[in-house]
């Protein structure tokens, strides 16, 4: 059995590991099993759950699903979380894992990366058809995990609304990723691509793991907004010097930086019109 790794941020301690949280083949048969009653469990074993098995065990920080809980505490003040509070922000841990793990997947293909944390990426492993399908199905299984809590109508429809509405923010932001190259945009245009692209990506990513440890803390109303509006900003920031950070260690080829990003807005920010330009065509 995989043992789950232990990290820490902000005081959180996370010894709970995403791969341990995927479904067995026994799991899958009441979904599975056709009208002839011929059961493709199996199958799905070898289609789906293990290669995910494998990529998801890799080693990873955690960071979102340690920010769930690091919400929780802020929500519940000076009050410690009871045990149904740190089992509902668990779950949602791995809800924002799950999804953050199948981004990830669907961005290499769409980088033609061929490495993720060191290894092999799951379209190298497995082909892009059996990849970007365990990817959307990494998007959809949370909504599982969510059902299984057993939690109130009103509490689920909530999970599930604010769900929704970051994957709808976050497909507008790799839209704005994917759709723009920077050195085709006028100066003027620079800042808000790159910084609505950020904001609906990293932003609004972070933005729901706030807000998903508001809600398992049962938080009122401005507590619950603070949080996440805390969330969006720190996504953001974050992406800013993960924006930073890549130029940095890939100085000395700056071409694959055409899409949107802080660098942009910095340029655009600070640099004069013919400097501006100057600028695109290094980075063309």
């Amino acid at each position: 059995m995989m043992m789950a790794a232990s990290t820490t941020i902000l005081g959180v301690e996370i010894t709970q590991e995403i791969a341990n949280w995927l479904p067995r083949v026994t799991d899958l048969s009441p979904l599975t099993a056709g009208s002839d009653g011929i059961d493709c469990g199996d199958d799905l074993r070898v289609t789906i759950l293990d290669p995910l098995r494998e990529f998801l065990g890799r080693s990873s920080k955690q960071i979102r699903a340690q920010i769930v809980h690091a919400a929780l505490d802020m929500a519940c003040g000076g009050t410690s979380p009871s045990p149904a509070q740190k089992s509902l922000a668990g779950c949602l841990s791995q809800v924002v894992e799950a999804l953050h793990a199948g981004s990830l997947i669907i961005d290499d293909i769409q980088d033609a990366s061929d490495k993720r944390r060191g290894l092999p990426a799951l379209h190298v492993q497995i082909g892009e058809p059996l990849a970007i399908n365990a990817a959307n199905w990494l998007y959809f299984w949370p909504g599982e995990l969510i059902r299984k809590q057993n939690l109130s109508a009103s509490v689920e429809v909530e999970i599930y609304r604010v769900y929704h509405d970051t994957m709808i923010r976050a497909h507008y932001g790799q839209a704005l990723d994917l759709g723009f190259d920077m050195t085709a945009v006028a100066k003027d245009r620079a800042r808000p691509v790159s910084m609505a692209a950020i904001a609906m990506k990293t932003g609004a990513l972070m933005g729901m793991c706030c807000e998903f440890g508001a809600i398992a803390a049962d938080a009122d109303a401005d507590t619950r907004s603070t949080l996440t509006q805390f969330g969006q900003t720190f996504g953001t920031v974050l992406q800013m010097f993960n924006d930073i950070g890549e130029v940095r260690a890939t100085s000395s080829s700056l071409s694959p930086f055409s899409r949107p990003s802080w660098v942009w807005t910095v340029a655009a920010d600070t640099l004069s019109a013919r400097e501006y330009e100057e600028f695109r065509k290094l980075m063309s």
